[in-house]
C-alpha cells in the first residue's frame, strides 16, 4: 500500500513527492515523448548513481561513460538499450542543458531539491531501486488512459493523494 503523486510533465514531480512522507510511489505522465524519455533516463541514472555527486556526473556524462555505467549495473533489458543509444544520449543531452540553463536563472538550485539533499537524494533513489517511479507517455484527458492507470494503481493497493496538472 501507499501514495502516489501522479504529475504531468517533467521531473518536478521529484520534488512534489519529497515534500510529503506520506508519498511512496510516483507516476510521471506526459504527451510528449522527449519529455518521456527525459524522465525515463532521469529515473535510470537516479538508480545508477552512488552519491548526489556521481548523479551530477552522470547527468552530464558522454555516451562512452553512460554504455560504462550501463554494463556495470543491474538495469533490464529496457534500461540498458536506452542507455547504449547514442541518439537518445544526445538528446538527452540537449534537453538537459536546456533544463539546467533554464533552472539556474531561476534559482532552482536553492529550494528543497534531491541535486543538494542528500536525505532527499537518499528517499529518492531508494524509490527508483524499488520501481516505485514510474514514467508513463499517457495524456489524463484521456478516458481511457485512467482507467488504465487508475485499474493498475488499484490492483497493486496504492491510493492517489497528489495529482499535479501544472504543466497540463
Amino acid at each position: 500500500r501507499g501514495d502516489v503523486y501522479l504529475s504531468v510533465g517533467a521531473a518536478r514531480a521529484l520534488l512534489g513527492a519529497l515534500a510529503s512522507s506520506n508519498i511512496s510511489h510516483v507516476v510521471m505522465t506526459d504527451l510528449v515523448p522527449e519529455v518521456v524519455l527525459y524522465n525515463q533516463i532521469g529515473v535510470i541514472l537516479l538508480k545508477l548513481a552512488r552519491n548526489l555527486e556521481h548523479l551530477e556526473k552522470l547527468r552530464q556524462a558522454t555516451f562512452a561513460q553512460w554504455q560504462q555505467a550501463a554494463q556495470a549495473a543491474n538495469l533490464n533489458f529496457r534500461e540498458r538499450n536506452l542507455l547504449n543509444s547514442p541518439l537518445i544520449h544526445s538528446l538527452y543531452s540537449s534537453l538537459e542543458a536546456g533544463a539546467r540553463e533554464r533552472l539556474q536563472l531561476r534559482d532552482y538550485f536553492n529550494g528543497l531539491n534531491f541535486f543538494k539533499d542528500p536525505a532527499a537524494f537518499s528517499r529518492l533513489k531508494a524509490m527508483a531501486d524499488a520501481g516505485r517511479i514510474q514514467v508513463l507517455e499517457g495524456n489524463l484527458q484521456d478516458p481511457e488512459f485512467i482507467s488504465r492507470l487508475a485499474g493498475q494503481l488499484k490492483a497493486l493497493g496504492l491510493t492517489v493523494a497528489v495529482v499535479d496538472f501544472s504543466n497540463a
